[in-house]
């Protein structure tokens, strides 16, 4: 089964236009009013005052987002840490995307990684694609671009270098005293959320990230590991997210 792959291709979509509330077949919402998502598997879980506090799996560090973070259609995350205060931040930090409801939204749409336990927080990027942008960063390079395939080098390093350098603040940032297990939806085997897919010819879920865990090393280790691909798994959703591709 292969778990958090990415298509990274340069077909055109058809145009959408979108407001700042995302399109109309799937349009943003308040998540911090939002009739299911308040209660004891709400949001609150994660407000400090009128901010959202993200801690990343195993960290001794936490990071406070401002008000309206993730309230209708804007880069949110840009500047903002783990990720996206990086000198080499991902492409991702610049893209504008809002919290919909999975229930009332035809886009593509994923489950946040950064709040885990609230139910049903779900982001989307297609929702928010305007008449002068695109939710995919291929998606507006013409056929004839002759430096496509240069650029989807560039893009896929850009990730790539993102992924390890937050790999490696994780490691520095976790704590002794808090350790990760690896839960039943972040295992590879089985994929739980996997589906056959004829294209693939196996089971597949792009819009998940799942770790495969080795038989060797201390429980130490292991729980590190595993912590460090919590964090790692929230900036592969990002890219999933932004760059998969339906017809790819």
């Amino acid at each position: 089964a292969a778990v958090g792959s990415v298509g990274l291709s340069a077909a055109l979509l058809r145009p959408r236009i979108a407001e700042a509330d995302g399109v109309a077949g799937c349009p943003c919402i308040n998540p911090y009013t939002h009739e299911g998502l308040q209660g004891s598997r709400g949001i609150g879980q994660y407000a400090t005052g009128n901010q959202l506090v993200y801690t990343p799996a195993g960290s001794s560090m936490s990071f406070s987002y401002p008000p309206g973070y993730g309230k209708g259609c804007a880069a949110h995350d840009d500047t903002l840490p783990p990720s996206c205060s990086l000198p080499s931040k991902p492409a991702w930090c610049t893209a504008e995307w809002c919290y919909i409801d999975p229930q009332n939204c035809d886009a593509r749409a994923v489950k946040t990684k950064y709040f885990p336990l609230v139910e049903n927080l779900y982001f989307s990027y297609d929702t928010c694609i305007s008449s002068s942008s695109s939710s995919s960063s291929g998606r507006t390079w013409s056929e004839e671009d002759i430096e496509i395939s240069r650029r989807l080098y560039n893009l896929a390093e850009g990730y790539t270098r993102g992924a390890r350098v937050l790999i490696e603040n994780s490691y520095m940032s976790l704590s002794a005293s808090d350790g990760c297990e690896l839960s039943d939806d972040h295992s590879m085997c089985p994929c739980n959320s996997c589906h056959q897919s004829v294209d693939w010819a196996s089971k597949v879920d792009f819009m998940q990230v799942g770790m495969l865990m080795g038989a060797q090393g201390t429980p130490e280790e292991r729980s590190n590991a595993v912590c460090m691909s919590e964090q790692v798994s929230s900036t592969y959703k990002a890219v999933a997210a932004k760059e998969s591709d339906d017809d790819f």
